[in-house]
């Protein structure tokens, strides 16, 4: 069993990955299967089941994912890549504050994975396709 501080933290990286994987999924079903929400969506379910299997390790069972219910779905591909890349950026803040707050190895490993993972190849692929939409929209949608 781990102190209360790294159940915090785990249990505030598993809401931000339902909160990411929820917006995902919903532009999926605005859009179809777009890129890159199609391919970032299977990292992001697969980080959110790494979590899951550290609150499985440390014997705490998380809050629930209320995700689903509280993402509205974005009106335009242009407006789908700019939430997910502020998005992404608050991913990137947020884990880097709860850095600090543990020193549990395994999550300290997961939360620095995800924040590279945000920074170096999520926030960089939305601001790629964000770019086509807002120049070649029907180009952004059919990638």
């Amino acid at each position: 069993m781990s102190d209360d501080s790294t159940l915090e933290v785990l249990d505030a990286s598993l809401q931000r990955k339902y909160r990411t994987c929820a917006l995902y999924r919903m532009v999926l079903l605005a859009f179809g299967p777009v890129q890159p929400f199609k391919d970032l969506l299977k990292i992001e379910e697969k980080y959110r089941m790494v979590l899951s299997g550290l609150s499985r390790r440390f014997d705490h069972v998380p809050s629930a994912d209320e995700w689903e219910r509280r993402i509205a779905i974005p009106v335009s591909f242009v407006e789908a890549c700019e939430e997910a890349i502020q998005l992404e950026q608050e991913n990137e803040k947020l884990f880097t504050s709860l850095l600090e707050k543990t020193e549990e190895p395994a999550l300290r490993r997961v939360l620095m994975r995800m924040q590279n993972v945000s920074r170096m190849s999520h926030q960089p692929s939305f601001r790629e396709y964000l770019e086509f939409a807002r120049f070649d929209k029907q180009r952004a949608i059919n990638y």
